[in-house]
């Protein structure tokens, strides 16, 4: 991806990776070229299937995923925000909503952060929304299930001025009107089966 000081000069330009690293040799390959802003990435309980979303396209995709050559084919748009958020008005909000960072629950859905919108939404596999979970702050940047119980959801946000390196992040204070710039934790009355199984499993070199 471009670095953020220079997209404010040039724009995003399409001039990244989805790379994926083999495990046992680490060997690095590339999986997509000329992507905007790589971002989150999860697999579909079977493993033949891998959601990825491109932030400034608006858009999470699907690949068909093969276990036997770690290849994926077949890529296609099972999201698109901007219609997914067609009454969401940018003029008055301040910014676009914007795909980020995702996690995938065990029965099949996926939850991800939507940047610039105070949320974060459940999804299907067929891409329809199941939930909205709505935070005090507007750029939600990753989500997490996990728990005990499976039942707890945390969330990352970032600060509004979180291009300004020499901006204070406040404590949290309910009558800020944004509180970005910490971490929510959501507690839930359902088990959203966490996956702590997908961890990395591999060498680490120091």
């Amino acid at each position: 991806m471009t670095d953020f000081p220079v997209t404010k000069v040039e724009g995003v330009q399409f001039e990244g990776f989805l790379f994926r690293i083999d495990h046992k040799t680490l060997e690095v390959k590339v999986m997509q070229e000329k992507t905007g802003i790589s971002n989150g990435l999860a697999f579909s309980k079977d493993a033949r299937k891998l959601y990825w979303t491109d932030s400034p396209t608006h858009q999470v995709y699907s690949f068909d995923y093969d276990n036997e050559t770690a290849t994926i084919s077949n890529k296609k748009v099972i999201i698109n925000l901007e219609d997914a958020f067609k009454t969401y008005n940018v003029e008055s909000q301040g910014s676009e909503p914007i795909p980020d960072g995702m996690d995938f629950t065990g029965n099949e859905r996926f939850i991800l952060a939507v940047f610039g919108t105070n949320s974060a939404v459940e999804y299907n596999l067929q891409g329809e929304i199941e939930k909205v979970f709505k935070l005090p702050a507007e750029q939600v940047t990753n989500v997490l299930v996990a728990g005990r119980n499976g039942d707890e959801i945390f969330f990352n946000t970032a600060h509004l001025e979180h291009e300004d390196l020499d901006a204070v992040v406040k404590i949290a204070d309910e009558n800020e009107v944004d509180i970005g710039g910490h971490l929510f934790k959501y507690k839930a009355k359902e088990n959203f089966q966490p996956r702590y199984q997908d961890l990395w499993k591999g060498t680490v070199n120091v």
